[in-house]
């Protein structure tokens, strides 16, 4: 299949030197051995993916086919590209771990010793990479042949940088500056527990002062970022210095790159910019992008798109990574296969719906939590689920996919009057704040005079001086996303230490069948009329 929507645009990049007193590690590419490019221009070939999740054998997914993605495909077609060019570079944008099974079982360790077969040249640090934990990621990463890069998380205690803030590629002549950094709203969303040895830096002040000084010892530097698309569009408005940004953490299908003017000197007078790039998430793309070279390596043009993971990419026979994997995956069958329940329909959970309406297997784990608690009603962050739930027969590996978080379920007792706060400030910062699925409770967002209104628990009107008992999950509850404001008003917190998707399968045992539950329990009133939360934002 060839590349989506390819599409070139011809600069010149006129680079400026930059004083450089502290950057002194080199890091070398063997280009040995590779094709050259035409007479009269050189090729610098970028590959990248972001947010791969623990994606590492074929899947399907809805609206882009059957038996895509998986690292033995993807290495296949690094190993291609690399045999019919001079120089090229693998980097991703970070959230390697996290959502499946693989990283359930292994933490981290299938995913490493599979990025560093398939050659990746660099990451950088993702939210969920420290899922487990800080010495759970040093831990993985120690035996990796490649760098996470990050400018911008240090220790609290020293304020020295964790890992690496840069790494500089000679390939073939060609210096690439290789700059990672994790954006705000990504930081935010990173429990509190797990980051709370390390502090945040101001990504832009970073990495704007780590280009500059590239400059003097780079041709072409690149920002692997975790930030997240809108991030990425702000950040390439101000880091004049940077040609462009690989993204990650939004999730985002980027058919082309993007191109954002800035004041970048070091342009042609017509455009003058930093492009941005994103694969969407899971493998299920690799991008590239091909830079265009004069003989004195300046960048005179560029072509990029996005290449699907299908079945068009031939995968060797008894290749290495095939067998490592297939070692992986066994071990993972024989604790995963058992069936534990059956799905009537399949229940899909849409990464822009979630934040924006209730949905049928949020309202499913919710109401198993709620009905395991004997609690009045229950909430949860949209995002404590990851991955859609098939028809038919449902192991517990199709349990860890769609719930691979360890949080534990939680119980509170609040009163009526702080649900009704709870769920005016929900309303209030609709759009604004992530998604939340609910069980046991329904309610109408009034957007027009922003508040909650027509709230029932359990089928019954609110009572604001009754008190009730809620259940959420440790995520929320320890302050993340918002989980501080929420529970305000709540009291007697009691951490049942049971892990969310355990109890979700404890339902399934007991129940057999599910039949998925109606959505449309949260109603969004938008004028003088009421409609169900159907709309993307």
């Amino acid at each position: 299949m060839p590349l989506i929507k390819p599409m070139v645009k011809v600069f010149r990049l006129h680079f400026t030197l930059v004083f450089l007193v502290f950057f002194s590690s080199l890091a070398f590419a063997d280009g040995t051995g590779l094709s050259q490019p035409a007479t009269g221009t050189e090729t610098l070939t970028i590959l990248y993916t972001n947010d791969t999740h623990s994606h590492l054998v074929p899947f399907d997914l809805p609206g882009f086919g059957k038996n895509i993605g998986g690292v033995c495909r993807r290495e296949a077609f690094f190993r291609s590209i690399r045999a019919s060019n001079r120089r090229v570079l693998i980097l991703d944008g970070g959230d390697i771990f996290q959502g499946s099974p693989f990283y359930s079982v292994f933490k981290g360790e299938a995913d490493v010793k599979a990025f560093s077969l398939c050659g990746y040249d660099a990451t950088t640090l993702g939210n969920h990479d420290l899922d487990d934990g800080f010495e759970n990621t040093l831990r993985q990463f120690s035996p990796a042949s490649f760098p996470i890069l990050s400018s911008n998380v240090a220790y609290a205690k020293t304020g020295k940088l964790v890992f690496p803030p840069f790494k500089v590629f000679d390939l073939a002549g060609v210096k690439v500056g290789i700059i990672g950094c994790i954006g705000k709203e990504a930081w935010e969303v990173t429990p509190l527990n797990k980051k709370s040895d390390l502090i945040f830096l101001d990504p832009v002040e970073s990495v704007a002062s780590i280009s500059a000084a590239l400059r003097s010892q780079a041709d072409v530097v690149i920002l692997l970022s975790h930030s997240g698309y809108d991030e990425d569009l702000k950040m390439a408005q101000e880091l004049e210095n940077v040609d462009l940004i690989i993204g990650g953490h939004t999730n985002t299908i980027l058919k082309d790159p993007i191109l954002v003017q800035n004041s970048a000197s070091k342009l042609s007078k017509n455009i003058k910019g930093t492009l941005v790039l994103q694969a969407f998430k899971w493998g299920v793309f690799v991008g590239r992008l091909d830079l265009i070279l004069d003989p004195k390596y300046r960048v005179s043009g560029y072509s990029g798109g996005l290449k699907l993971m299908d079945e068009s990419v031939q995968i060797p026979e008894n290749s290495k990574i095939s067998g490592i994997i297939d070692g992986f995956k066994a071990r993972i069958d024989a604790m995963t296969s058992q069936v534990i329940g059956h799905c009537s329909v399949e229940m899909e959970y849409s990464e822009v719906e979630k934040h924006v309406r209730d949905l049928p297997l949020g309202t499913f784990v919710c109401e198993s939590i709620r009905e395991s608690t004997d609690a009045d009603f229950s909430i949860i962050n949209s995002g404590a689920i990851k991955d859609r739930l098939p028809a038919g027969d449902l192991s517990m590996g199709h349990i860890i996919s769609s719930m691979p978080f360890d949080n534990t379920v939680v119980t509170f007792s609040i009163d009526g009057e702080g649900i009704l706060e709870m769920l005016n400030f929900i309303c209030k910062n609709f759009g604004k704040i992530t998604g939340y699925q609910y069980g046991g409770l329904t309610c109408t967002y009034d957007l027009v005079n922003w508040s909650a209104k027509d709230i029932k628990i359990s089928g019954k009107p609110l009572e604001l001086k009754r008190q009730y008992k809620l259940a959420t999950i440790s995520y929320l509850s320890d302050g993340n996303q918002n989980g501080n404001e929420l529970f305000k008003s709540a009291k007697n917190k009691s951490d049942t230490g049971y892990l969310m998707r355990d109890m979700v399968i404890e339902f399934l045992r007991k129940h057999k069948t599910i039949v998925p539950p109606e959505h449309g329990r949260i109603t969004l009133l938008v004028g003088s009329e009421s409609a169900n939360i159907e709309k993307e934002r």
